[in-house]
């Protein structure tokens, strides 16, 4: 059940709110949330069928429940795909495998750390799917760009700064492991 975790978020942040004295703005009208939804989780607007459906709908939890259809619909894998793709490759390079990948991952709702695994040892944890190595692949010339896109991508954390010296705010990034991860790259 969610909603143990979903009432400790809301409590949070109303608290900080009120702490910070941010008065939050209110609710947004339901043709509008149906159109942010529908765009953040299907990439695309709403068919004038489902607006209708929407407006129609009496459930109190009629927004809920639209959630749970766009992420259970082909749309929202696809659109996860395309989201995934242009944050972690397609700003480099075109790859028909990694998409084809990426949209099987998306389809089994895989975890970030699976991918993160799948990404990193392609050979061993996706032996003959030459999808999942196009991350590196094309990123194999430039062993910097390959560190640094890993650790901001895939980690989001930036340790380009690490390669010349020790972090002088974040201790937990040092030179040391800027070069700890480079020499693991050195072997791609």
């Amino acid at each position: 059940d969610p909603m143990p975790i979903v009432v400790s978020i809301d409590e949070r942040i109303e608290r900080r709110l009120a702490e910070e004295g941010v008065e939050p703005t209110p609710l947004v009208d339901d043709v509008t949330f149906l159109r942010r939804v529908t765009l953040d989780l299907a990439g695309r607007i709403p068919t004038v069928a489902e607006l209708r459906s929407f407006r129609e709908s009496e459930s109190p939890r009629k927004r809920e429940e639209l959630v749970d259809r766009l992420i259970g619909s082909p749309d929202f894998a696809f659109h996860l795909r395309n989201e995934l793709d242009q944050h972690l490759l397609a700003r480099i390079a075109t790859d028909a495998e990694w998409r084809t990948y990426l949209l099987q991952a998306a389809r089994e709702n895989r975890r970030w750390d699976q991918l993160f695994r799948e990404i990193m040892l392609p050979e061993q944890e996706r032996p003959g799917d030459p999808g999942a190595g196009a991350f590196l692949r094309h990123r194999a010339r430039d062993l910097d760009a390959m560190t640094n896109d890993t650790s901001t991508l895939l980690l989001g954390v930036n340790i380009s700064c690490a390669k010349c010296h020790d972090h002088p705010l974040a201790t937990d990034w040092q030179q040391q492991h800027y070069f700890g991860m480079t020499s693991f790259f050195n072997r791609t």
